[in-house]
């Protein structure tokens, strides 16, 4: 595998159960075909990644590669996606209700989320501190990573 796709690619390989699957269709699909994602939007990418219809990956991975490909292109998402255990927990530690989203070209991935103002709410009602780069972030991943690490905290 190329060094570059392993960086960008890094947390659906971590997340994802067929690693050496999803590392072949990296190399072979989505790598030398991502320049098709260059000027789109993530809800955009995210339509592209899921058409791929990539066996044995699930909407975990399918986001960890969208935003590989939005990290790459300067893209990111707008919302805080809930996908997977931790993020489910952390909205409703905050007591947040998910709003759903249907991304379908192709085939349609259901997708879970909350608004980011809606996050800095709860976690400041909570007495959570944020980092002030974390305050002032419009990228969804970032309050993502940061729920699912907080939830870990809270007995």
């Amino acid at each position: 595998m190329c060094g570059t796709s392993v960086n960008i690619f890094q947390d659906a390989i971590n997340h994802c159960r067929w690693k050496t699957e999803l590392v072949k269709l990296i190399d072979t699909v989505l790598f030398p075909n991502m320049n098709k994602c260059k000027g789109k939007t993530f809800q955009e990418i995210i339509k592209w990644v899921n058409s791929r219809r990539i066996k044995g990956v699930g909407p975990l991975t399918i986001y960890d590669l969208t935003n590989g490909i939005g990290r790459h292109f300067g893209v990111s998402t707008k919302k805080v996606y809930i996908i997977g255990g931790g993020p489910w927990r952390a909205v409703k530690l905050l007591g947040l209700r998910a709003a759903v989203k249907k991304e379908c070209l192709d085939s349609c991935l259901t997708l879970h989320y909350v608004e980011i103002p809606d996050v800095i709410k709860a976690l400041e009602s909570k007495g959570v501190t944020m980092p002030l780069k974390l305050k002032a972030s419009t990228n969804g991943d970032d309050f993502e990573t940061f729920i699912c690490k907080w939830q870990k905290t809270v007995a």
